[in-house]
């Protein structure tokens, strides 16, 4: 058996090699995994003690206190998860935050989320896992802004500031050197690489740290940013490229991958400026001013624009550009589409050009390997790349064409379709959510499906219109939403509610509703609550509208949830100057 350390409150858990929820150690086992876990913070850990092993998939330890079966198989008998989630979290990192009816990407992760009280709270084990991290404690009452990751590492910015790293030093854990300078400016984004952060400030200044390789250390292009304030910063695997106000780009990181901006095209970017950039996993492609179109990084990975699509580019203009993550794919004025990259996952579009060429090409969506465009007029949906991973979609051609599409969804090796009468079709790889199982499909037909949910289990949830969650791929469930609730979120194993009370898609899985501050928080809500809603009364020119509840995610959680109806109501009084209520 396996034993992690709580760092919140130093209980000890055992774990057992199918993934199901801990147990509470004895008395004993908890004296000896103290020993353990002074050696495991401190990290003076070495290969001839045989009672602590490093993870398989990355940073944390587990200490393992006998049960020799479980030992001989190690950590390849847990299940890994974060392969599915990776590039989601830097695209995360990269993008800014936006709010579609979900908590915004810079309040979550894939292991973490920001509770509504500004706590950090954990989607998976808040402990020591093959694929999350433990939360350091100078955290655990912290008041945290925002949160970004890399692969095995996070960063949260505190609302006063600070900024606190934490996982592997080989991904971007430790900050420690970055500091000095971070404590002297305010952030205002996080970007991130595979094993590095780049901090953006309000003053246009950027810090960085993780590896030197993957963009954690600028300092042979902090030069060039002299005199320069930085707008946005763009990333690829392993480099950062940073574009200036006076529209400059300046690159750092992997040479091969974006990180070495060849003079002819600097040239270029300085003499027509930037509108914006795009990236593959080795590649950045920028549109300028112009309207042209100018590549660098891997010639395989979209860093090399062939003449032929070049002269197509330049001709025809181009109004947006897609990538996998092996190539791109760009939208061009005519409404048609030109591709270069990598040929088998993308690159290569040539096949399917008569198709693209039949209706105007709306949007363009893409899995890691692949490109799927629907098209005007017939709502067909054409697609290219590699079969296995999205590139073929002929066994669902004909529901596609015959109601139409509203929206595409994917995830790394996937897509799926809503349709405009409210059915959902799949394809690519199966056990990614490629493919439908019949006993799901006869859940769904004769439902409405009004939204997909991607999380980090492989597969996707389907949310209907009779407030029912349904989920194929790596976990197959039907969970009933309750009256009158919305999701406003799922996060691995985590279904959470618009009033933030959580349910679990498999009651054997942990979950955000087995976190300490999740469950510190749901305990003061009451608290929280009413007294938050008999400020908000005291101040309001009509407190029957109150009842309606606001907007704003974070506040619908507090005053728009309708079960606290009845706590509302004590404090019409307080409001017309009667007897004051009860609650805080």
């Amino acid at each position: 058996m396996l034993v992690a350390v709580d760092e919140y409150n130093y209980v000890f858990y055992i774990f057992y090699p199918n993934n199901k929820k801990g147990e509470k150690m004895s008395d004993s086992e908890i004296e000896l995994g103290s020993e353990w876990y002074s050696k495991v913070s401190n990290r003076e850990i070495n290969s001839e003690n045989e009672n602590v092993f490093e993870v398989e998939h990355g940073p944390g330890w587990w200490i393992d206190i006998g049960d020799e079966d479980v030992k001989s198989k190690g950590n390849g008998t847990r299940r890994s998860v974060i392969s599915e989630a990776k590039v989601e979290a830097k695209v995360e990192a990269k993008v800014e935050a936006k709010v579609e009816n979900s908590i915004p990407s810079s309040r979550k992760s894939n292991n973490f989320v920001i509770l509504p009280n500004g706590k950090l709270g954990s989607t998976l084990e808040a402990v020591i896992l093959p694929d999350g991290m433990p939360v350091p404690l100078n955290l655990r009452n912290a008041d945290v802004k925002e949160i970004y990751s890399t692969d095995y590492a996070y960063v949260a910015v505190l609302v006063n500031g600070r900024v606190v790293s934490w996982g592997s030093p080989k991904f971007g854990g430790d900050s420690s050197a970055a500091q000095g300078e971070l404590k002297d400016h305010t952030v205002q984004e996080i970007y991130s690489t595979e094993r590095a952060f780049a901090a953006l400030t309000t003053e246009g200044q950027v810090v960085t740290w993780g590896r030197d390789k993957y963009g954690g250390d600028i300092s042979k292009a902090q030069g060039l940013l002299t005199d320069q304030e930085v707008d946005k910063i763009y990333s690829t695997d392993s480099a950062f490229a940073a574009l200036t106000t006076r529209d400059r780009v300046v690159a750092w990181g992997d040479p091969q991958n974006g990180g070495n901006i060849p003079q002819g095209v600097q040239d270029e970017l300085q003499m027509h400026g930037v509108k914006n950039i795009w990236s593959t996993k080795g590649a950045f492609a920028a549109l300028l001013g112009n309207g042209r179109v100018v590549a660098w990084g891997d010639d395989d990975l979209g860093g090399d624009i062939p003449k032929r699509v070049q002269d197509e580019l330049n001709i025809l203009g181009v109004k947006q550009i897609y990538s996998t993550a092996y190539a791109f794919a760009a939208l061009l004025g005519n409404d048609q589409v030109a591709t270069w990259g990598n040929n088998r996952f993308g690159g290569n579009s040539s096949r399917v050009q008569g198709q693209l060429r039949d209706q105007k090409v709306e949007k363009i969506y893409s899995t890691h390997f692949a490109f799927a465009a629907v098209l005007g007029g017939n709502g067909r949906v054409v697609t290219w790349g590699y079969d296995q991973y999205g590139g073929n979609s002929g066994a669902v051609q004909s529901k596609l064409t015959r109601h139409g599409v509203k929206q595409i969804y994917s995830n790394g090796y996937a897509f799926v379709a809503l349709l405009g009468n409210g059915q959902v079709v799949a394809w690519g790889y199966s056990h990614s959510g490629g493919e439908i199982p019949l006993e799901v499909q006869r859940l769904l037909d004769g439902q409405k499906v009004k939204k997909i949910h991607i999380t980090k289990m492989k597969g996707f949830i389907a949310e209907t219109v009779s407030n029912q969650v349904i989920s194929w791929g790596d976990l197959q469930v039907v969970i009933n939403i309750p009256k009158d609730r919305k999701v406003l979120d799922i996060l691995g194993n985590t279904i959470i509610l618009d009033n933030w009370d959580v349910l679990e898609l498999d009651d054997e899985l942990y979950s955000l509703l087995d976190d300490v501050n999740y469950r510190a928080f749901i305990n003061n809500r009451r608290r929280l609550y009413t007294g938050a809603i008999r400020r908000t009364l005291l101040n309001a020119a009509d407190p029957e509208k109150v009842l309606e509840g606001p907007i704003d995610i974070n506040q619908r959680a507090v005053l728009g949830n309708k079960d606290l109806r009845e706590f509302l109501l004590p404090y019409l009084d307080v409001w017309r100057g009667g007897p004051e209520g009860e609650g805080e």
